[in-house]
């Protein structure tokens, strides 16, 4: 079948949509728009989503500046940390980056003082503009989205903007679903995930097995459908996450990889730490039900051998088979373990010790005789901030047991 290439006419066949004539020719689904404008006049429906098999579509071509803008950039050095804003590179006093392997989006802000005679960069910067935005650390590409949140602080000798931008995804974070249907019946994730990602024209992209089907799952219309695609994500050992091209990706913890290699306390990177680990987060056991109608409620139950006090949690799962309803209780167990078990600690340098820059879903060996782990333990990297600040470059490591992450009894190395 004729893969759909820019600069090269293209005929519809059955199952086409414009969003996936667009990832295929740009690598970009939200680039629709571009083929719609392109064929409007020409086509048998004045409805986007309505594209016939037969039509001919011209694909237009990439100009220079759209072919480059997805890949890292050349010339930076290892210590550069660099905001485009709609072609525009930011100056900026301080910014961040956060990348994640398990919150559906990443993240970035920067604190710029504001010349207001740039009038360029007046228009790039305005409030509600939901510009696109580009993240790169030492000149590797690290988060595409949005300008989403625009700070303005006016004092008597200086303006300054605080910037906050997010991955195309956020959009899937923040949304409910406005329109029926709300089931699916004998379904995968995947179809699922196409089926309520589709309005926002952003590709789907899954790493590893898509595993079962769904008898039924339902989504209430004031749930979040991100909360709503992770809950599925659990019962088949995923994780959903963004790319770096603002994608939404379905992942697998990277538990069986070596070590990046290892830190310790004391010596560089590793000097300081501030941590909390809250036994409120957990739960001796986690029941959880499902009720089909007609049909008895199914249950399951999920123990934590490790919390030794009596403390009880009973979940909703929309799954109907008893092994999926199983998998789903010991998923909600791991979410919560990750959430307790999880603790931060600062490094001095953007680098691992492997010499690549920092990586979410990778395992890192950490010793430290405070945190008490003094013979090392290995650790898998939950998340990842980098900081720009005029002090110079650090980062923050979210560290959490890998097994969180594999429905396996976690290994703790606080448990005697």
């Amino acid at each position: 079948m004729p893969k759909a290439t820019p600069g090269v006419p293209y005929v519809v066949v059955p199952g086409d949509t414009l969003s996936g004539i667009a990832n295929q020719a740009y690598g970009e689904a939200r680039r629709w728009r571009e083929i719609w404008n392109a064929n409007r006049t020409t086509l048998k429906s004045d409805d986007p989503n309505l594209i016939f098999p037969g039509e001919t579509l011209t694909i237009p071509k990439i100009p220079e500046l759209e072919g480059q803008k997805d890949i890292d950039l050349p010339g930076k050095a290892a210590d550069d940390f660099t905001i485009v804003v709609e072609n525009t590179e930011l100056v900026f006093e301080a910014a961040t980056a956060l990348r994640t392997m398990d919150t559906g989006s990443d993240a970035w802000t920067a604190t710029i003082v504001y010349n207001r005679e740039n009038a360029k960069l007046f228009r790039t910067l305005r409030p509600f503009g939901y510009n696109e935005a580009r993240v790169y650390v030492g000149g590797r590409l690290m988060i595409t989205g949005r300008l989403y949140v625009v700070g303005i602080n006016i004092e008597p000798d200086e303006i300054s903007k605080d910037l906050k931008g997010f991955s195309y995804t956020v959009d899937i974070v923040d949304s409910t679903k406005p329109n029926p249907p709300y089931e699916f019946r004998n379904v995968t994730i995947k179809q699922v995930a196409e089926a309520l990602v589709e309005p926002f024209q952003i590709p789907v992209v899954f790493e590893g097995e898509v595993g079962g089907q769904f008898d039924r799952v339902t989504i209430d219309k004031t749930e979040k459908i991100f909360d709503f695609l992770a809950k599925l994500a659990k019962q088949r050992s995923l994780l959903v996450t963004s790319t770096n091209k603002g994608e939404l990706l379905f992942t697998q913890a990277n538990t069986a990889s070596q070590p990046i290699g290892s830190i310790t306390q004391g010596y560089p990177p590793f000097r300081t730490a501030n941590t909390e680990f809250d036994g409120r987060k957990r739960a001796k056991a986690y029941k959880v039900t499902s009720k089909r109608r007609g049909q008895a409620t199914k249950t399951a139950v999920s123990k934590d051998d490790n919390v030794p006090i009596s403390r009880f949690l009973t979940i909703t799962a929309d799954d109907t088979t008893a092994g999926d309803i199983k998998k789903a209780a010991d998923w909600e167990r791991s979410k919560r373990i990750a959430d307790s078990l999880t603790f931060t600690i600062p490094v001095t340098r953007w680098y691992g010790p492997d010499g690549n820059l920092w990586t979410e879903n990778t395992i890192l060996t950490v010793k430290s005789e405070e945190l008490y782990i003094p013979d090392g333990f290995n650790f898998l990297i939950r998340s990842v901030l980098f900081r720009h600040e005029s002090g110079g470059q650090t980062a923050e490591l979210s560290l959490v047991p890998p097994q969180v992450y594999t429905g396996d009894v976690v290994d703790e190395p606080w448990i005697l």
